[in-house]
């Protein structure tokens, strides 16, 4: 689609094999390898970073594929190129990812038996949960901090955010809805409570 499209395609696995398969460290590792370089600051971090952080799924396969919409889009003006580039990138970022996790899940099956990786086995849960915990942390604190911005009480936009929380426990746990569901129900009741706080 463009002739800045290999190079973005290489970085793309690069960054994917170097941040061992995404999490928030690959925030970092993409800013490095793309901001300055085809992507600007604001297009990185006050369009694509936040609708990353809100849709379910891989940080690393959505950093890359929105990554991949602007430089198709900025090399070309057209939408339509900056949709392909992205499903490129979409693409190169499940490569990476899974040539990152059969590798490593190869050399785990090779050596489960040894002490140490039976060691490690049981303690991968608590680790994954912990930093599970800190997104999921951080992700009210944002909530909390965008609320008031759009000029709802603190107190307010933290009873609505609990309530919401409360209501996603309540569906996942008892009624076993699904994840998309959820996040529909979520961001419905979000924009809905937050304009009523608001208003009020």
């Amino acid at each position: 689609m463009t002739g800045k499209t290999p190079a973005y395609l290489a970085k793309g696995f690069v960054s994917s094999i170097i941040s061992f398969g995404g999490g928030d460290a690959y925030l970092s590792v993409a800013d490095g390898m793309f901001v300055g370089n085809g992507i600007t600051d604001s297009q990185f971090y006050q369009l694509l970073v936040p609708v990353a952080n809100v849709l379910p799924g891989s940080i690393l396969c959505k950093i890359l594929t929105g990554v991949g919409y602007y430089v198709g889009f900025d090399a070309t003006g057209s939408a339509a190129a900056g949709l392909v580039v992205a499903a490129a990138g979409f693409a190169v970022s499940i490569a990476a990812s899974g040539a990152v996790f059969c590798t490593i899940y190869h050399v785990y099956e090779c050596m489960e038996q040894i002490s140490v990786f039976r060691l490690i086995g049981k303690w991968i849960r608590p680790i994954i949960s912990g930093l599970l915990l800190t997104v999921m942390a951080s992700m009210i604190v944002t909530n909390l901090s965008t609320g008031t911005a759009l000029g709802a009480g603190a107190a307010a936009v933290l009873v609505i955010t609990v309530g919401i929380l409360a209501v996603n426990l309540y569906l996942s746990v008892r009624k076993k809805t699904g994840s998309l569901a959820l996040i529909g129900i979520s961001s419905a009741a979000g924009i809905l409570l937050t304009n009523l706080a608001v208003l009020a």
